[in-house]
């Protein structure tokens, strides 16, 4: 089967923005944001070649002015764990 996508990843300034972006909210905030799988979310930060519609989702998302306020945002966005 071939698949349209192959051979395309994030480059490593992409890369490090999406690393930076889950550090601050989450991954599940970031999966949530950015509307792609787990799975797929996985793939592109593990540099693997994902299809040109999921790029296109995190590229999107790393790209619009929410996501990019976050990232130049220099405090934590997550909230701290409550202890039990």
């Amino acid at each position: 089967m071939e698949h349209g996508g192959k051979g395309i990843a994030l480059s490593v300034d992409e890369l490090r923005a999406l690393r930076l972006l889950i550090e601050k909210m989450g991954e599940r905030a970031v999966v949530a944001e950015l509307n792609v799988s787990r799975q797929a979310l996985g793939r592109t930060l593990a540099g693997l070649p994902v299809r040109r519609g999921t790029l296109a989702l995190v590229r999107a998302g790393l790209a619009a002015p929410n996501i990019r306020a976050k990232l130049e945002d220099k405090r934590p966005t997550r909230p701290a764990r409550r202890s039990t």
